[in-house]
């Protein structure tokens, strides 16, 4: 078997490969079948969340490992077919009944959380710092050991999400009790994470791109109807600048508080995604022109959730706390909003959603100018 060594013994940054992000593709994929499965009399509001959890921390799993040790080995790459068949089977999930969907949801996530542990057995062997050892064997009886919350499921259905939670928090404090002094010494490419996240978020955008094509009432689509959907495409490209200037901000250059809050803030940015789309999908499944409360509340509560993260995945970056004027303006009126419904048209919403998430852009591109022009002019 190829070598699996810790990322920072190697003298170049690691660069995503293409077989992550063959990987990533399965994951969204699972995500748009949840989008396109919402509904709230099957599953409530928490255990969508908490499915929405399990999906992204098992292709999180597979990130940090990747990051560590690589997926040149042979045996890893075939190991990824497996990955996505389970990847595939909790996305299956989301359009069977309840009772099915469980057993199937929680098979595939051990499916997944199996062969990650297989790989961290591979590494285990493979490594000889004895430190290095001991962070991967500690990983080992971790995640082993939420496994057993998810496999109480298919003896309690009923308490599934219960169970879920529990295997989850298990999952999230095995890191945290590991240390932070103790990971520091064998982190992760802290460049390739930063790309990993910034790769699977434009994905997950694409998602708006699929409810514009498929989302197709059963009427003849009029031209205001092109309007809206033109608008979403324009809202997807600003959202998407507007994170992208994550990647101009200073580099992650070692494993801190700063950097895990980096890393856990792209779940809530993700599922907020996912209700912006949803509430676009449902928007774009219908003629009528305003909005029922359940749209309302996912389209707007997902934008503000969008920009509020996004924001505070920059600050993990740079440290920046102050919003420029426009956006402080525009999260304030969504809030206000969300309270006192001032846009309860769809059209009025969209044009305005769309203008003001284009100012913001102009704003961060012009800062972004002023910047370089002022580093010019140190330089000389």
């Amino acid at each position: 078997m190829d070598e699996l060594s810790f990322s920072n013994k190697k003298d170049s940054e690691k660069k995503v490969e293409w077989i992550e992000l063959f990987y990533d593709l399965g994951f969204v994929a699972a995500v748009v079948a949840f989008a396109s499965e919402f509904d709230l009399s099957r599953f409530n509001f928490y255990e969508f969340n908490i499915a929405l959890a399990a999906l992204w921390w098992a292709w999180l799993g597979f990130v940090f490992y990747s990051s560590r040790f690589g997926t040149s080995s042979r045996l890893v790459s075939w190991l990824t077919v497996i990955k996505i068949i389970g990847v595939c089977g909790m996305g299956l999930a989301a359009h069977l009944a309840p009772s099915q969907a469980v057993i199937i949801f929680s098979a595939s996530y051990i499916l997944l959380r199996i062969v990650l542990l297989w790989l961290y057995i591979l590494a285990y062997n493979e490594e000889t710092e004895i430190s290095a050892k001991l962070l991967v064997r500690d990983y080992l009886m971790g995640f082993g050991l939420a496994l057993f919350p998810w496999m109480l499921i298919f003896i309690m259905p009923q308490y599934w999400s219960e169970l879920a939670t529990i295997g989850i928090i298990i999952d999230l404090m095995t890191p945290i009790l590991i240390g932070i002094k103790r990971v520091q010494k064998h982190p992760p490419d802290l460049g390739h994470l930063s790309e990993r996240f910034a790769l699977f978020y434009l994905i997950v955008l694409g998602e708006v791109f699929i409810s514009v094509v498929n989302t197709v009432p059963s009427t003849l689509i009029s031209w205001s109807n092109i309007f809206l959907r033109s608008l979403a495409i324009v809202m997807t490209y600003c959202l998407w600048i507007i994170y992208s200037n994550n990647q101009k901000l200073p580099t992650l250059n070692k494993l801190d508080q700063k950097t895990q809050f980096f890393v856990y803030l792209h779940f809530p940015l993700m599922v907020s995604t996912f209700y912006f789309v949803v509430g676009l999908k449902s928007i774009f499944g219908n003629t009528t022109n305003d909005f029922s409360l359940d749209k309302f509340y996912l389209f707007w509560g997902g934008l503000l959730g969008v920009l509020i993260c996004i924001k505070f995945v920059q600050l993990s970056r740079s440290g920046e706390t102050k919003f420029n004027f426009v956006t402080l303006l525009f999260l304030l009126f969504i809030i206000s909003n969300l309270i006192f419904q001032w846009l309860p048209s769809i059209q009025s919403s969209f044009i305005f959603v769309t203008l003001f998430l284009i100012l913001i852009v102009i704003c961060k591109r012009t800062k972004a100018q002023n910047l370089v022009e002022i580093n010019l002019k140190l330089k000389k």
